[in-house]
């Protein structure tokens, strides 16, 4: 018969222990350690025996698993920063806890225990990130999802601009800024016109990405290996091509040596775009419009009244790699065509010569 109880004659520790498999556990006397043996045939009888249960190193322990996720996904993932603090809230309330035994009640009540200043979105947004994990727990380790709560809330609404208004802050960012370097206006342009960009995508670009060949700009997605295709409409093409070419490893929104307290060459901050749209709308008067609402959220709803829910879908399209060809394929020109129709034709063209000053 499996396992059994043995004497530790060692004479360090306790005296009995018990051996079943992987599983090893000491006991003070003969009667408890029978008991836990008996208890462990007969699970195993029921095909109810996870021997991983009982191991001392506790593989099934949440902290244990969390950081393992946590170290896939890392790279994998645009805010794994917000990924990690979720986790890092659950792990300090269900510490070594066995995550198959996790229940309803269990999860209720951690959510209670998250701080009284996170809003309803915030701690819905912490239980999105732990039901993806024990959505991969189920896959990895075979472990039954529990139900979760629900937790309640309403979306606050962005504050979005009409196309006039847009239209009038970028021409005062060019105005402002077009001196010190032309592609800090040409870039919230693009922000405003082409609604599957957002700035973060913008600061990623380099030279290599650009291919004026075929009009398209290949946007480096979070993942490595795959990639955002944005088709250019032929009058962003030209504006490109007046902007003096760089080597392919440069970022193409950089520095030049006009602006102090930075090195030509060196790509823009997270937050440059931003400065500028919130210099330009304090010069008109304009207040509470971030620079994400205020581009593609406000050209967005005005699409809305231009285009189908469906051609508003195709113009956000956001592809990879594996779609590449097929993309090319089918949704290329179609996107073309729908900006054309959006915009009524062609945004004005500046010359080559105010580009490239």
């Amino acid at each position: 018969m499996k396992g059994g109880v043995y004497e530790n004659k060692s004479g360090r520790g306790a005296k009995w222990f018990v051996k079943y498999g992987k599983i090893f556990k000491r006991f003070d006397n003969y009667e408890a350690a029978e008991t836990f043996l008996t208890v462990l045939r007969g699970r195993d009888l029921e095909k109810d025996l996870d021997e991983r249960d009982y191991q001392a190193d506790k593989p099934l322990g949440f902290s244990h698993q969390a950081d393992k996720w946590l170290k896939i996904r890392k790279g994998q993932v645009r805010c794994f920063r917000n990924l990690k603090l979720h986790m890092r809230y659950a792990e300090d309330f269900f510490e070594q806890t066995n995550v198959k035994h996790i229940t309803y009640g269990d999860i209720e009540d951690f959510v209670c225990s998250l701080p009284e200043t996170h809003s309803n979105k915030t701690k819905a947004n912490v239980l999105t990130t732990l039901h993806a994990f024990f959505v991969w727990l189920s896959k990895r380790e075979g472990i039954k999802i529990p139900e979760f709560p629900v937790v309640k809330y309403e979306l606050g609404y962005r504050q979005v601009i009409d196309l006039e208004t847009q239209t009038r802050i970028i021409d005062e960012v060019k105005r402002i800024s077009c001196k010190l370097n032309p592609k800090i206006w040409f870039g919230i342009r693009l922000l405003a016109t082409y609604i599957e960009l957002r700035p973060g995508d913008l600061i990623k670009l380099k030279e290599k990405h650009i291919v004026l060949g075929q009009g398209i700009l290949t946007v480096p997605h979070p993942k490595d290996n795959r990639y955002k295709v944005v088709p250019l409409m032929e009058e962003d093409v030209v504006l490109i091509e007046a902007f003096p070419k760089g080597f392919p490893e440069l970022h193409f929104f950089r520095h030049n040596e006009n602006v102090r307290g930075t090195k030509p060459g060196q790509p823009f901050g997270k937050d440059y775009f931003y400065r500028w749209w919130r210099e330009a709308c304090k010069n008109l008067g304009i207040e509470g419009v971030p620079l994400y609402p205020g581009t593609r959220h406000s050209t967005t709803t005005a699409l809305a009244n231009l285009l189908t829910p469906e051609e508003i879908r195709i113009m956000s399209n956001h592809t990879t790699n594996r779609a590449f060809e097929r993309y090319f394929q089918r949704g290329t020109s179609q996107i073309r065509e729908l900006r054309k129709k959006a915009f009524g034709g062609s945004p004005k063209v500046h010359s080559e010569k105010t580009v490239s000053k």
